[in-house]
């Protein structure tokens, strides 16, 4: 990435997700789980709230849940390592969320 920084010749810039984008990310799944960087640093986890509540309301057989990693680090990829694990191992979704949310009780990097 540092790499490509230095070789991008463009405008740059950073924003957070915006509702629509999320929605698009959404599109065409049942159960989704979303992960943001602390909401106290962006507004990408309120952004992803809204586009859960009108993912939900479009498609009331499916389910996301909106995950406020309390990070900007490493923690964020510990817990997507976990969720990918659950995932493969198969679990419900409402075992994830619930798995999920343990598991960042006891952590704090």
């Amino acid at each position: 990435m540092v790499s490509d920084l230095k070789q991008h010749k463009g405008k740059s810039g950073s924003s957070c997700p915006n509702v629509q984008e999320w929605l698009d990310a959404f599109e065409g799944e049942d159960d989704v789980f979303v992960l943001t960087i602390s909401r106290n640093l962006s507004g990408s986890y309120n952004a992803a709230c809204l586009a859960k509540r009108d993912y939900e309301e479009a498609h009331p057989d499916r389910h996301v849940f909106v995950i406020n990693s309390l990070t900007a680090g490493p923690e964020i990829a510990l817990q997507a390592r976990k969720l990918a694990d659950w995932i493969k191992e198969g679990l419900s979704y409402e075992t994830i969320c619930e798995k999920i949310t343990g598991y960042m009780e006891q952590t704090g990097l």
